[in-house]
Order: C-alpha cells, then structure tokens, then sequence
C-alpha cells in the first residue's frame, strides 16, 4: 500500500498490476486483511493455484 501512495496509485490498482493472475474480488480481500493490525499472511492455495493457471496459459500463447 505504501508502494501505491509513493506513485500515486490506488491500493487495488497497485495489486493488480502486480499480481495480474488475482481477481479483483480477491485483490479487495487481501486489501482488507492487511489492514487489520497485526493480521497474518494472506496468501492462499487457490492465489498459488490462480497463478499457475494464469502461468500455464501465458506460456501457452507463447507457444502458439
């Protein structure tokens, strides 16, 4: 959220465009956690499994 500020970004856009392969219902969740002091990590299975099929699809568009 820092990272947003310093360039002027929304907190939503900022994770986005970092972590493209998230839907925007999960970017607004994880936003929420973090703002909860003291709350643990939010990374789950399915933002690891959202990735790889994110990956998986990439690459294959690379390959045709």
């Amino acid at each position: 959220m820092l990272e947003a500020e310093r360039h002027g970004e929304s907190p939503e856009a900022r994770l986005a465009r970092e972590y493209p392969h998230l839907s925007a219902a999960r970017v607004a969740e994880i936003l929420a956690n973090v703002r909860v002091p003291g709350a643990p990590p939010v990374l789950t299975i399915g933002d690891v499994a959202a990735y790889v099929v994110w990956a998986l699809a990439r690459h294959a568009g690379r390959q045709s």
